[in-house]
């Protein structure tokens, strides 16, 4: 400053010129600069405004979700104290046993019939004899070779045994038509063992029938089938015609 007052003093105004131009330059430098940064402040500032707004918008949306979700459990609240008061009313009338129990058998009734395979996969057969049996001996295997019906493919129409495809309880049934003064005793069998037994004797010309039904538990595997008995000889004919059928069945049950 002393140096532009002796320049103004001793007339050099070129000098003072040159100077003030440099002066003038960096203060328009410094004021650039500073309109840069108050720019810079300002979009920054407008970012914080808006992000302001978004989030007192974000707050308004969550508290109007509290104050539904709060709506909504007092409703439930008040929902399961009617729940609880007409369930103690029930519990505190008549007859309350019988209705539990009742509660109680239906439930086991469901659990039951859905434990149980599909009626149309059930296995179930029935065949009989297309023609006479003549002069079976004992320990003989009854062969029913004309098949109805086979669902499950548990019969064999060449051995006539039936092979339980799954495991259950099984109705087995058949009906022995013996020919006039046949003796035709009878056993079904599960595996190895007996399970019943039948006999017949016709004391006249007249033809009589014997039917039998068993129920047992069979395990997917065993097998199930008619024989003659081992320790009768049987004598005469099986009879099997259109009048009378000679026949086996047997169908799961449970």
């Amino acid at each position: 400053m002393k140096k532009i007052i002796i320049d103004l003093v001793t007339g050099d105004s070129s000098e003072i010129n040159k100077r003030l131009g440099n002066i003038e330059k960096r203060t328009k430098t410094m004021i650039l600069s500073l309109q840069k940064e108050i720019s810079l402040l300002e979009i920054e500032n407008s970012k914080i405004q808006n992000q302001r707004h978004e989030l007192k918008k974000t707050i308004y949306s969550h508290r109007m979700k509290i104050d539904d979700l709060n709506e909504r459990v007092h409703e439930m609240m008040s929902t399961s104290d009617q729940e609880k008061a007409r369930n103690e009313t029930a519990i505190s009338a008549p007859h309350t046993t019988k209705t539990l129990n009742d509660m109680f058998i239906r439930h086991q009734r469901r659990t039951l019939v859905s434990k149980q395979q599909p009626r149309a996969s059930r296995p179930a057969f029935y065949v009989y004899m297309s023609s006479n049996e003549n002069s079976p001996g004992p320990h003989h295997t009854l062969i029913f070779n004309q098949v109805v019906s086979n669902i499950g493919n548990g019969y064999n129409q060449y051995t006539g045994i039936f092979t339980a495809p799954s495991t259950g309880v099984y109705v087995f049934s058949y009906t022995i038509m013996p020919d006039s003064g046949a003796y035709i005793p009878v056993e079904i069998i599960k595996n190895a063992g007996v399970i019943g037994s039948s006999f017949t004797r016709p004391y006249s010309s007249y033809r009589h029938s014997v039917s039998v039904t068993i129920v047992v538990h069979l395990t997917t595997g065993d097998v199930c089938y008619l024989r003659t008995s081992t320790s009768s000889t049987p004598s005469g004919n099986i009879y099997s015609s259109t009048s009378a059928r000679t026949s086996f069945a047997g169908w799961l049950l449970v």
